[in-house]
């Protein structure tokens, strides 16, 4: 909420810190795009990375590695990525 409805990006941060203090892999993709956002592509890139392998069948992981990948300049593999998240959920949107 405070990222997508306030655009408080320092209390989100503190709200992620406390969730990765947690050391849950159930939010790799939520730090993963807080990461992205504030800035810390080569620590998102490493989150959602590990994001698909825990998880393989999450669309949205896909998506999201193809993403970061596109903003770090690497299309040949951001491209495989996005196939795969499509291949893993064809009704989903990018």
């Amino acid at each position: 909420m405070r990222t997508t409805i306030l655009w408080d990006w320092d209390g989100a941060a503190q709200d992620f810190a406390k969730v990765a203090s947690i050391d849950d892999e159930r939010f790799l993709e939520f730090r993963a795009q807080l990461a992205l956002a504030l800035g810390h592509l080569n620590d998102a890139l490493v989150l959602q990375k590990r994001a698909v392998q825990q998880d393989p069948l999450v669309s949205l992981a896909w998506s999201g590695l193809g993403g970061s990948l596109i903003e770090a300049g690497d299309l040949a593999e951001a491209r495989i990525n996005i196939q795969k998240s499509q291949e893993v959920d064809p009704d989903s949107s990018l």
